[in-house]
């Protein structure tokens, strides 16, 4: 005798707070690509595929925070991003010339720091595996929003940078609420704007 295999196909919907996290960690990480990007080939040099560099540290950050080895932590890049964001926005305000190898590594430093920060928090998030193609699309939907802002909308708004310094605001703010532990602040604040 055959048993009956019942599904159940009402998965629960993640709360709006925690889609609204999912989102901005995505925007923001997108942000930080194209405004980083923009930044580079205009202020470091704007040599043949120089764009190459921050989308390989996009991706490799993503491979690396949601691989099944635990390599991603909180602190150590948090404490990278801050101390790295503070040099840029040094060399940034006014701009400061610098030589193409020491700017590359100071970006460099500066990108893959601000990615592992936003992607492993997304990695922090991920939601049970039933909705788990909800939880990409809202990823791939962020991705679209800050690339969407960097490049076409922030050039129209903005008459310099400026969302090269919203993306740097907006990390920083991320590390401090990793670093002094501020989740339930920004819950607090996801509830409310939600």
């Amino acid at each position: 005798e055959k048993k009956k295999i019942s599904l159940n196909l009402n998965y629960s919907t993640p709360e709006k707070k925690i889609t609204l996290t999912w989102l901005f960690l995505s925007t923001l990480s997108s942000l930080i690509l194209v405004s980083t990007t923009q930044q580079l080939t205009q202020s470091i040099a704007s040599t043949p595929f120089i764009w190459l560099i921050p989308l390989i540290l996009y991706l490799l950050s993503f491979v690396i925070c949601f691989s099944p080895r635990k390599w991603y932590r909180r602190n150590l890049y948090a404490y990278i991003f801050l101390i790295v964001a503070f040099i840029v926005i040094a060399v940034n305000l006014p701009p400061v010339s610098l030589p193409f190898a020491l700017g590359m590594v100071i970006y460099t430093v500066f990108l893959f720091s601000a990615f592992m920060l936003c992607h492993g928090e997304l990695y922090n998030f991920k939601p049970d595996p039933r909705i788990i193609n909800f939880y990409y699309l809202v990823i791939a939907f962020g991705g679209a929003v800050g690339g969407i802002f960097a490049g076409l909308l922030a050039p129209f708004l903005f008459s310099w940078f400026w969302e090269f310094f919203i993306g740097i605001f907006f990390v920083s703010l991320l590390a401090v609420v990793v670093l002094f532990h501020f989740e339930k602040v920004v819950g607090v604040m996801l509830i409310a704007l939600g």
